[in-house]
């Protein structure tokens, strides 16, 4: 199963553009895990969540910002160089903080409009 899945995002790589885009694509998915990860880890002492919540955000949007590139290179699509790894991983935070400000933007046009 997870070899299947890598294969699936591999498919929809074919260069460095499509990395960012995936990586955009990706963040519904992420808002999604971190909102379960926020309702599971709730109930726990505040001194627990807090810091459990913040390691469990940063580990499910570095996933998301990494999986798809680690597909790419598990399949031979990119040269294993640090130039490339540089490029992608660029490309894909790239990719993350663009859908990230543009959902914010969206969200907060939303907000002041039903106001």
């Amino acid at each position: 199963m997870p070899l299947k899945f890598l294969d699936a995002l591999d498919a929809r790589l074919s260069g460095i553009r499509s990395v960012g885009v995936l990586t955009a694509l990706f963040l519904p998915f992420v808002f999604i895990a971190e909102l379960l990860a926020i309702a599971v880890l709730f109930v726990l002492p505040i001194e627990v969540s807090i810091p459990l919540i913040l390691v469990v955000i940063a580990a499910v949007e570095e996933v998301a910002k990494s999986i798809h590139v680690f597909a790419g290179f598990e399949s031979d699509r990119f040269d294993r160089s640090v130039r490339t790894a540089l490029v992608l991983g660029i490309a894909s935070g790239i990719g993350f903080f663009v859908a990230e400000k543009f959902t914010v933007a969206e969200l907060r046009e939303r907000y002041h409009d039903t106001e």
